[in-house]
């Protein structure tokens, strides 16, 4: 029935919009994020549905559902007193609206604070929350049925059974709903129902009377995770009874709000999700608003995996926020007080390289993707590990090509050569540049020396040691290997594997000065497109692989396709050659 709460302040809830769902809305976050006063700010923005409402075909369903929640709903005020008996100002330096609850019709009513003039009230530091109620607007609370479970339904019947006074069983579902209730308590505790009556244990839970067809077990001796599931069944039923009683043609989008404290307390993990799937399909089918709060890792990722509405509020000290699209890593790393860096400690997504220069480029490749093009890749880029092993081109495209091998241990990423030819759908890409690292950056050291443009470089790197002089002594013994190999083919000699090997020993001869000429290409204006490019590619192959290694792929977030990457450094910068 509410869509969306409007927060001016009240306590930490301060400059917040929280929208809902018309069926499940889940909140979840750490202890001190105001989830209960969101519940009791739900529960206290209707009236009491009269039990004569012309609405139902009869009284039935609305007197049995009143037996069920008299005096179960929480008012704000109940949980409103200070420390130390002081005064607890909601909303320090705010006067007039609090917050405003905009519902389902589009109706909007807001509510300020009322320092009652009651003396018990004022003597206890109480203070209540109530409409403004606009004379022009002629606002007025909606009627509609909210139950309201509270903590209180955990309280073990042995411990209250003989300070608490119990109102005999009254009040009975007709019988199909019965039925219902009796064969949805046997799927989830393997327990069949005899006889089931509402039961009032005063002032702290509404529960069902019973006997099992289980020697020794009832009501009275099951555990409190029996008892709890009782209890929200008794609810979703009453619920249930009370939409089909609607009299047709006066159906509204939302008949009843239900409220879970606390909804994975005493639930063991597979009765939390049956129960769950229950009430879910019961908020769809019988148009019920659901909210709860719950601390459940597991139920969170099953209602994430379900689409299902996830408001987790985030402790800033002094107010809360809301985790935009909370997905189950980014909950646990806030549930358990854990780092991205301590979340996966243990887990990375192997990548496979052909060579050494290659992980070397590869390495401050991506570096600058990080720091300069997409700083959302920072975490994500430590999830990379970079395998060892020097494998050829053709014979990592036929590991990652292959059909069972791709559905099981090769679910890593391969980056190839950039003369190498993508195939994303293998998790195949190239580096940027269109050649080999050895070849791209041999011709880039040729421009560096040509290209007058470039002189900024030179001046640069000469306190490191380098010059022109060096640079052509570089490409000599570079050029060298060609004609090496050469003269080994026209002495028909073997020439397998000789460009790999001599190329290698080039590069280890000269990795310092290389080490300068990669970080000039990257900041090259020439080279942002193919960088840009290779960043696309590997994003995609990132969101592909990650899952398989229980990674959130939202760690690496989507780059905005209006956002324009920052003007890459000049090739001058001492961040660039120290």
């Amino acid at each position: 029935m509410i869509s969306e709460i409007d927060f001016v302040q009240y306590r930490k809830l301060k400059k917040i919009q929280i929208g809902f769902e018309p069926g499940m809305n889940l909140i979840s976050g750490t202890n001190g994020t105001c989830k209960s006063t969101l519940m009791h700010i739900v529960s206290n923005s209707f009236q009491a549905l009269k039990r004569n409402d012309p609405r139902f075909t009869s009284s039935d369903a609305t007197v049995i559902l009143g037996k069920f929640v008299d005096k179960v709903n929480p008012k704000i005020e109940t949980v409103s007193r200070g420390d130390k008996g002081s005064y607890s100002n909601p909303a320090e330096g705010t006067s007039g609206t609090l917050f405003s609850v905009k519902y389902v019709n589009g109706d909007t009513i807001a509510f300020r604070r009322h320092n009652s003039k009651d003396q018990q009230q004022v003597s206890n530091f109480r203070f209540s929350i109530k409409p403004q109620y606009a004379r022009a607007k002629k606002d007025t609370l909606p009627s509609v049925p909210v139950v309201y479970l509270g903590l209180s339904r955990l309280y073990p019947y042995g411990e209250l059974s003989d300070a608490r006074e119990i109102d005999k069983p009254r009040g009975q579902l007709p019988e199909a709903i019965h039925a219902a209730f009796v064969k949805q308590y046997a799927d989830l505790t393997r327990m069949e129902i005899v006889q089931a009556l509402n039961q009032n244990i005063a002032d702290v839970k509404k529960r069902s009377d019973f006997t099992t067809t289980v020697q020794g077990i009832d009501s009275n001796t099951i555990s409190s995770g029996e008892d709890n599931i009782s209890i929200i069944l008794t609810a979703l039923n009453c619920l249930r009874y009370l939409t089909e009683s609607v009299v047709p043609g006066q159906e509204r989008d939302v008949e009843s709000v239900l409220l879970i404290d606390e909804f994975d307390a005493t639930l063991h993990p597979t009765a939390q999700k049956k129960l769950f799937d229950l009430i879910a399909s019961y908020a769809k089918k019988y148009r019920i608003q659901v909210f709860m709060t719950t601390h459940s890792l597991y139920i969170l990722k099953h209602a994430y995996e379900l689409k299902q509405r996830i408001v987790y509020l985030v402790d800033q000290l002094d107010r809360v926020t809301m985790m935009p699209d909370p997905g189950p890593s980014h909950i646990e790393m806030h549930l358990s007080g854990l780092q991205a860096s301590q979340l996966y400690r243990n887990v990375f997504i192997p990548v496979f390289t052909e060579d050494e220069e290659a992980r070397f480029f590869l390495e401050q490749l991506l570096d600058y993707i990080s720091k300069e093009l997409d700083p959302g890749f920072v975490t994500a880029r430590n999830l990379l590990h970079f395998v060892g092993a020097s494998i050829g081109a053709k014979s990592l495209r036929a590991l990652f090509c292959d059909r069972k091998m791709d559905q099981s241990s090769m679910r890593s990423i391969c980056i190839l050569d950039g003369d190498e030819k993508p195939d994303l759908g293998h998790h195949i890409i190239a580096l940027p540049g269109g050649q080999a690292p050895d070849r791209m950056f041999s011709a880039f050291l040729r421009e560096l020396m040509e290209n007058e443009a470039y002189d900024s470089f030179w001046n640069e790197v000469q306190h490191k040691g380098f010059s022109k002089l060096i640079a052509e002594d570089v490409l000599k013994d570079f050029d060298d290997i060609a004609k090496k190999i050469s003269a080994e083919k026209a002495s028909d000699n073997s020439t397998h594997g000789m460009q790999r090997e001599l190329s290698k020993k080039h590069f280890k001869a000269n990795r310092d000065f290389y080490d300068l000429v990669i970080r000039a290409w990257l900041v090259d204006e020439k080279s942002q497109p193919t960088i840009r490019k290779f960043r696309s590619d590997l994003y995609s192959v990132f969101k592909k692989t990650a899952a398989y290694h229980s990674i959130d792929s939202r760690i690496w977030p989507q780059l905005a396709s209006t956002a324009k990457p920052s003007a890459p450094p000049s090739i001058t910068s001492e961040a660039q050659v120290a």
